[in-house]
């Protein structure tokens, strides 16, 4: 204590709070507890989740689960997009392990029973035919599927169909 107060004695009062003014100032600027908006990681692989969150600061507490969908896919995050966290605070990160996907085949214009054998050899199941009008598609040949063909799906899942109506 003897040492600060010689210390404080010898240097002038002006810089001393200059000092001190500076050293708040780089304290408060880049502390821990500095905040900022959460960006939304949801829906992307967990290396690109990781590369936003480093961009803004951030960190990631990753949490893995069983379930649906790509493996080491986002499918839920903590806090949510823009919402305020402190820098030192992690995102928590919920990534799915994933189960076997498979590619819709494309099918529009092909009948409709055509298209129930496609989807099943993908390994899904054809599900309820939805029936609209479409001057461009004949009756009972498919319009498109929901979801769309050319999406990735997990095995098993059931598709909807929809057709133009007769």
């Amino acid at each position: 204590m003897d040492e600060i107060l010689y210390f404080l004695k010898r240097v002038p009062v002006g810089g001393v709070l200059a000092f001190l003014g500076v050293g708040l100032l780089w304290f408060l600027s880049a502390s821990p507890g500095a905040t900022a908006f959460v960006p939304s990681i949801t829906g992307v692989p967990i290396q690109q989740a990781n590369a936003v969150a480093a961009q803004h600061s951030f960190a990631l507490k990753i949490v893995v689960q069983a379930g649906g969908g790509r493996a080491g896919t986002v499918v839920r995050q903590d806090p949510a997009p823009g919402e305020p966290l402190a820098k030192d605070q992690p995102i928590t990160a919920v990534v799915t392990k994933g189960v076997p996907q498979v590619r819709l085949p494309i099918v529009k214009g092909k009948a409709v029973e055509d298209v129930r054998g496609a989807l099943q050899a993908a390994g899904v199941m054809p599900g309820t035919v939805v029936f609209q009008r479409d001057a461009t598609i004949p009756p009972d040949h498919v319009i498109t599927t929901r979801p769309a063909p050319g999406s990735y799906v997990d095995v098993g899942a059931t598709i909807e169909i929809v057709a133009s109506s007769p």
